[in-house]
């Protein structure tokens, strides 16, 4: 609150680097506040594994559908699944404590 009792103006959101990120935008939800009811969860995107794969085909090695950077991460890992096309999950830090604990 300011001064005059009044929110701060929310700031302008930047384009959304990730493939995932650019889906949520496009559904409208930019903010975890902006899925605030049962309703709301409709409205969040699906993703397919075979996007994940054409993700990773198209951006190799990571994809482009992640919000961290390889660099953030902690533990990297592959999986072939039953496709025998590999993919390659990551956690961040705070991901793998809460994990571990």
């Amino acid at each position: 609150m300011n001064e005059m009792g009044n929110a701060p103006p929310r700031p302008t959101p930047t384009p959304p680097k990730t493939s995932f990120g650019r889906k949520l935008a496009e559904a409208g939800i930019a903010a975890a506040g902006d899925v605030a009811a049962v309703e709301d969860v409709n409205r969040i995107p699906l993703t397919r594994k075979q996007e994940l794969r054409d993700s990773e085909a198209e951006h190799p090695p990571f994809g482009d559908y992640r919000f961290t950077s390889h660099r953030d991460c902690v533990r990297l890992g592959t999986s072939t699944g039953t496709t025998s096309s590999r993919k390659r999950p990551s956690s961040q830090a705070r991901a793998a404590f809460m994990w571990l604990s």
